[in-house]
Parts: C-alpha cells; sequence; structure tokens
C-alpha cells in the first residue's frame, strides 16, 4: 500500500510541476530507449520522469531537446553510483538541451546546448527511482 501511495505521490507533484511558468521546458523532448536486459520500458520511462520533472523545476530558460537510455554506457558506472548512494540498484540516463541566451542560472554557458549531461538515479526501497546527481 505505501508503495502505490509513494507512487500516486509522485505522480501528483510531477502534475503539479508541469504547470510551473519560465520553467525548463520538456513538453519537446526526444525520449530514445534503447534495448534492456535490465530493466522494463515502464521502469526506464519512470526514471525519465523524474528527471523531466527534475528538469522543468530548476532548469529554467533551458530546453530538454533528447533524453536517452543507453544500457550499455549505464551498466559500465551503475554498480559504482548504487554503492555510492547505498543503493540495489541505479541507472544512468544521458541528455541534450540547450541553455537560452537568457536562460539557465548562471552555472551554465548560455545559448549552449549541453551534449551527454548524465543523470544517476538510484531506486529507494519502495521502488521508486530518486535522482541523485546530474552532470559531466
Amino acid at each position: 500500500m505505501k508503495k502505490y501511495a509513494a507512487l500516486l505521490l509522485a505522480v501528483m507533484l510531477a502534475i503539479t510541476f508541469a504547470g510551473c511558468a519560465n520553467r525548463g521546458i520538456t513538453r519537446n523532448v526526444k525520449r530514445e530507449i534503447g534495448e534492456s536486459d535490465e530493466y522494463s520500458r515502464l521502469e526506464i520511462i519512470s526514471a525519465m520522469s523524474t528527471v523531466e520533472t527534475h528538469f522543468r523545476m530548476f532548469f529554467e530558460g533551458c530546453e530538454l531537446k533528447t533524453l536517452r537510455y543507453d544500457e550499455a554506457l549505464s551498466k559500465e558506472e551503475s554498480k559504482e553510483w548504487a554503492q555510492q548512494y547505498n543503493s540495489e540498484e541505479a541507472i544512468i540516463l544521458y541528455s541534450d538541451f540547450y541553455v537560452t541566451p537568457s536562460g539557465g542560472d548562471g552555472s551554465l554557458n548560455t545559448d549552449y546546448t549541453y551534449k551527454n549531461w548524465n543523470w544517476i538515479l538510484t531506486k529507494d526501497s519502495l521502488g521508486i527511482w530518486v535522482l541523485q546527481t546530474w552532470g559531466y
């Protein structure tokens, strides 16, 4: 029951934050999901939704162009990330996003496209993806 309550809360938060104005743009993001023996398509989509929610909230003036899961690349480092965050599982997603000339918080280059930006997520005890860190 707790698992479903947590999932419902996560979905409600995602819907709530999707309506925030002047935030990161994700409406045209292209999701690329490769073949996976590790995760179901639904698990990967759930991880991607977590990233998109965070992007909308904190990447003001930026537009997420692509978000992808490449199992071969993710497997290279996922065990180390899982250990670092005391989790059984970790997934690494990759993205490309554009920072508009007036976008970002000062820590990003404006009028610039970042490529292969990493998003590291782990699963909590309820099986929900938690975004731990991001960047290069």
